[in-house]
């Protein structure tokens, strides 16, 4: 239930640590994210967007802060559904969201959810 600090005689073992760290606590368990490359959100320009699959909560880290040796920090962000606040579990009426991310070949970011098969744009 605890994330460790790094040992100092980590170059011995010739390991490459997670420049992000996403405890259990947070959530069960993580869907693949992606950088956003689009042009529709310039707020999500340098950002690297991933959620939470049961829950459906989403998270982003910047990616100026992925440094190795670094931990950067975690930020969490929600949606608006036709210009209301909104969660996943409101949008699919389920606890389970089974939530997936994809991005088209624009740099654009979509929202899979499996309770309502539903696929969401993210758009301004």
């Amino acid at each position: 239930n605890k994330v460790y600090p790094l040992p100092t005689n980590d170059k011995k073992y010739q390991i490459s640590y997670p420049v992000a760290q996403f405890d259990h606590d947070e959530g069960n368990a993580i869907s693949g994210g992606f950088e956003y490359w689009g042009n529709a959100i310039p707020a999500l320009k340098g950002k690297y967007l991933f959620g939470e699959i049961v829950q459906g909560r989403l998270f982003y880290v910047n990616v100026a802060d992925l440094k190795q040796g670094k931990q950067a920090p975690i930020k969490e962000w929600q949606i608006a559904y036709n210009g209301q606040k909104t969660t996943l579990e409101a949008l699919t009426n389920d606890k389970r969201i089974d939530l997936r991310l994809g991005r088209d070949h624009e740099g654009e970011l979509y929202i899979f959810t499996k309770p309502d098969g539903k696929i969401y744009k993210l758009v301004r």
